[in-house]
């Protein structure tokens, strides 16, 4: 649904994780169209949610900035003024609201998604005011579907510094790519995709800006990998045994021997491990069909 007119055998082979592309859906999912009234609203009743730099705790109705209360600016939600502190802030620096996954009726959908795709499935909410202070440059270990809900995003790109990266890296606002970027604009209703790894930033260009995103974290080989270790060792007793350390006056010592040792056990894992690879793809296949947490 949110390819629109582009087939999934284009999309996969001109655009997964190749480069981004905005995507036209047929019919932009229901849950997502959202408003600014709609997003503070789930702010100020969430368990907890957060921007930047601002935490908000529906439980004890309190605003905070990092460790400090914001003073004048916090009350119950029941006296109103919350939704007032909260529209006053998201002209200064945004929102980023935390755990959508956990709210219907984005439990399910994630659920949904996790199943497709096989693979651990993330949802965030952004709402940012025009001129508010935005996400310095920075890339993240996973692909992005952005789904805007509300207003219109400009989207700056320039090509991965680091391929496939473990997390989120980012540049220092005073040090940006030398390169010039790649600019697309996202208008209500549209989708972008993000491949893993590329550079990006955005500026709200409307009042606001909503839009929701569900990250891809892909199972990568070293994840494969250290369950293939794991159960190995559940057979292989040389791969319980603890390692020798061995102290002296300066610390810790590597023993030369260990490196032997080393080389065997990784020729051990190389052959008895691939006795294990089919349970290992068979766990990650059902993995997030069983547990979409």
């Amino acid at each position: 649904n949110l390819l629109g007119s582009l087939s999934t055998k284009s999309f996969f082979e001109t655009y997964w994780d190749k480069k981004p592309v905005i995507l036209t859906p047929d019919r932009f999912p229901e849950i997502m169209k959202l408003n600014p009234e709609v997003f503070f609203g789930w702010f100020a009743t969430m368990g907890r949610s957060e921007s930047r730099f601002l935490t908000y705790n529906a439980e004890t109705k309190t605003l905070r900035n990092g460790r400090k209360r914001l003073e004048g600016l916090y009350a119950t939600h029941d006296e109103g003024n919350i939704l007032t502190a909260l529209q006053k802030l998201a002209h200064q620096e945004g929102f980023l609201a935390k755990g959508l996954s956990c709210q219907s009726p984005f439990t399910d959908w994630r659920a949904e998604a996790q199943k497709f795709w096989k693979c651990k499935v993330s949802l965030n909410g952004y709402l940012i005011a025009k001129g508010a202070d935005h996400f310095p440059i920075h890339q993240d270990g996973h692909h992005i579907f952005a789904l805007q809900s509300y207003g219109k995003k400009e989207w700056r790109f320039w090509k991965p510094s680091i391929r496939q990266p473990l997390g989120v890296y980012s540049f220092p606002r005073e040090d940006p790519p030398s390169t010039k970027p790649e600019v697309l604009t996202v208008t209500k209703g549209q989708v972008l995709y993000i491949p893993t790894g590329w550079l990006h930033e955005a500026e709200t260009r409307s009042d606001y800006s909503i839009h929701v995103t569900f990250g891809l974290h892909p199972v990568r080989w070293r994840e494969v990998l250290s369950a293939v270790v794991e159960q190995t060792a559940a057979k292989r007793e040389l791969l319980r045994q603890p390692y020798p350390f061995k102290y002296s006056s300066d610390g810790v010592a590597l023993d030369a021997s260990a490196v032997e040792e080393l080389r065997a056990l990784l020729g051990l894992v190389a052959d008895s491990g691939c006795e294990s690879l089919p349970s290992v793809v068979e766990y990650f296949n059902t993995k997030f069909e069983i547990s979409p947490e």
